[in-house]
């Protein structure tokens, strides 16, 4: 497989499997303004999307203090780089921890095959108005391989 970031690029003999975590903050604060993680995983045999989504909001729920779903699971469009779309799963969570509250936007999508891309947006304090603009303006840049 090859394998390429930002900084390089390397190639992996099988049976590597790319479950590698980006962290991307924007700005310079601590903690920052908003903050981007994007996580790759590979969809158990004979799961689906959905199912990925309900374990990992369970999963959440469990290990936060007061974690509420602010909207339900929502399917969106996202677009791959030769112009067709793949549907994707969008869903708004707020939690507690150490007394900070957490304020989170995921997107789960299908990468081909088994493989899943997870996107998540996190800011400490209030989702405002320019979280919400920098959300979509993020999400609707994605161009999936």
């Amino acid at each position: 497989m090859k394998y390429v970031t930002q900084e390089l690029e390397l190639n992996l003999p099988e049976p590597f499997q790319d479950r590698s975590v980006n962290a991307l903050l924007l700005g310079s604060k601590q903690p920052p303004d908003f903050n981007l993680v994007i996580s790759r995983d590979v969809i158990p045999q004979g799961a689906v999307l959905d199912e990925i989504v309900r374990k990992q909001m369970k999963s959440i729920a469990s290990a936060q203090e007061n974690f509420k779903e602010l909207q339900p699971a929502t399917r969106r469009m996202v677009s791959k780089v030769d112009a067709s779309q793949v549907e994707a799963i969008e869903i708004a969570v707020r939690y507690k921890n150490k007394g900070n509250v957490v304020f989170q936007r995921h997107l789960y999508m299908s990468a081909g095959g088994r493989k899943i891309l997870i996107i998540v947006g996190t800011t400490v304090g209030l989702w405002e108005a320019k979280d919400d603009a920098t959300w979509s303006q993020l999400i609707d840049s994605v161009r999936l391989q």
